[in-house]
């Protein structure tokens, strides 16, 4: 359902603002992370440079320039405190969508969407799509063949010194 400006207050008047994965899931992956050892390099690369990584194997062009701030990439930049970056969204009445504290400047392709801690209510992003093709690449497979090739053959009666005979199933 689309939040028309009639509805917009009956939301906000119902404390709902959001949900905790969108707005405060990177402030609590940045404190778990601090809580439990985890190196700052760590914790960042796997918030950006890993996902950007895959998703550019993947074959969405656009993401092989992202995830990382290097010559010739494109960056959107946050800018917080390690120490006391943490989340304040929750699914408590009234937290729903509360923004991160310890994040005081965000800016996404050029434009500042965080000033000073808060949010600012500019469209900055780009839509980040997969190229339009021909034929899709979806391959339907088996549950035996995902088995085989997602998991061990723990069976006491499998032989590691013999290859598993492929049945029709496997195909």
């Amino acid at each position: 359902m689309a939040i028309t400006p009639q509805r917009r207050g009956v939301v906000q008047a119902l404390g709902h603002a959001g949900h905790p994965r969108t707005a405060g899931c990177h402030g609590k992956v940045l404190r778990l992370g601090r809580e439990q050892g985890v190196p700052l390099m760590f914790t960042l690369s796997q918030m950006s440079y890993w996902s950007a990584l895959h998703l550019g194997q993947a074959g969405i062009e656009a993401m092989k320039i992202r995830g990382r701030m290097q010559t010739d990439m494109a960056a959107d930049i946050v800018v917080f405190d390690p120490e006391n970056v943490r989340e304040n969204s929750g699914y408590k009445r009234g937290t729903a969508g509360l923004p991160t504290t310890g994040i005081p400047c965000v800016v996404v392709n050029g434009q500042i969407v965080v000033r000073d801690s808060k949010v600012q209510r500019v469209p900055a992003g780009r839509p980040i799509r997969f190229p339009v093709e021909e034929k899709g690449r979806f391959v339907p497979v088996s549950g035996k063949q995902w088995l085989k090739t997602h998991t061990l053959d723990t069976s006491p009666l499998a032989r590691p010194d013999e290859p598993r005979a492929e049945t029709e199933g496997d195909k």
